[in-house]
């Protein structure tokens, strides 16, 4: 009689799977006749553990991973043990400003925060100008090791014979000077520039102002590294010409200004260039300072400011690393359901 008994227990935990299965996959009006017959039984489950049961019992019968999609893909597959590096995008990293209406590195595209200045070549050759000089401002510098012949400053920049190199800020309450000195002080990225060059006298488009090569070069005092050559040409489209201007997506480069970046780039004999450059991400050092005092004022208010839990820091301490818990039903939570309607 036990052995009937126990051979029972299988066989309904079976069909109660078998219901289960019949709610997920069967027409409602068959699935609700078939599972009315389990409900007794299944009555002193949670739907948690229900469903947990029809997963694992599937998965086990179909041989593939509960969480496959009908195409055989798991699209949770990137997210397994995820930690904080994994989802980072800086919108919660005090050390780092999103300006305008951006919020993260997701959308510091459409920050909209731009400043512009005009670089205006009266000289007749052609001039390499530094739009970024980094730390360097010695000119003989600047030429042997990156070819420049000046770098972008308010003011005359070059002059040769009576002409003159000049530079003007358009759009910054602090002038050339003071936009790159920011640059080095704190670095930002430049996700977007817009050039602007006069026409040829006859009124046409300076295609020839265009076809010129963008050099970013990051060094520091000890060695140069990875120079990225970007052809401005490139983004000289038809449909632009009517605009006069062409506009470079620099995110695509991971482009930035800093006291580590110079950015160089060949202006022609008589030509006046305009550009626009769309501030990205910065890395504030004021800013950082001020998010954290505000930060530590409000946990003051709150009393919780210095309160740590003995626990997380004993771990800490000892470099364990937590591993996260699967979502998906093992063998143990399983053999616990089991148990539960066998009783």
């Amino acid at each position: 009689m036990k052995n009937f008994l126990k051979k029972f227990k299988v066989v309904f935990i079976l069909l109660a799977v078998v219901a289960v299965a019949c709610g997920i996959f069967l027409d409602p009006i068959y699935a609700t006749g078939v599972s009315l017959g389990f409900l007794p039984g299944l009555a002193s489950l949670s739907r948690e553990e229900i469903e947990a049961l029809a997963m694992a019992k599937l998965s086990d019968s179909f041989g593939g991973n509960p969480y496959e999609n009908m195409a055989g893909n798991n699209p949770y597959e990137n997210f397994d043990g995820l930690d904080e590096e994994d989802v980072f995008d800086g919108s919660e990293d005090v050390s780092i400003s999103f300006v305008g209406n951006a919020t993260s590195f997701r959308n510091e595209k459409i920050s909209g925060v731009e400043v512009s200045y005009t670089i205006n070549n009266d000289t007749s050759s052609k001039i390499t100008v530094a739009l970024a000089n980094g730390a360097i401002t010695d000119a003989t510098v600047l030429k042997n090791s990156f070819g420049a012949d000046c770098y972008l400053k308010d003011g005359v920049m070059k002059t040769v014979g009576e002409k003159t190199v000049v530079g003007t800020g358009v759009g910054t309450i602090a002038g050339i000077d003071g936009f790159t000195e920011f640059s080095k002080r704190n670095a930002f990225r430049v996700t977007n520039m817009v050039i602007q060059a006069t026409n040829n006298s006859d009124g046409s488009v300076n295609i020839a102002a265009y076809n010129k090569m963008m050099f970013v070069q990051r060094f520091s005092p000890f060695r140069k590294f990875g120079e990225e050559r970007i052809n401005l040409f490139k983004y000289f489209l038809t449909s632009q010409q009517r605009n006069e201007k062409i506009e470079v997506d620099l995110s695509v480069y991971n482009v930035q200004r800093d006291d580590q970046t110079i950015i160089t780039m060949d202006i022609d004999a008589g030509v006046t260039i305009t550009i626009t450059e769309t501030i990205g991400a910065i890395q504030n050092s004021a800013a950082t300072l001020f998010n954290k005092a505000v930060k530590a004022s409000e946990n003051i208010a709150k009393g919780t400011a210095g309160v740590m839990r003995p626990r997380d820091l004993r771990v800490k301490a000892r470099g364990v690393v937590k591993t996260p818990v699967s979502s998906t039903p093992g063998k143990a939570s399983i053999a616990a359901i089991l148990s539960k309607l066998k009783k």
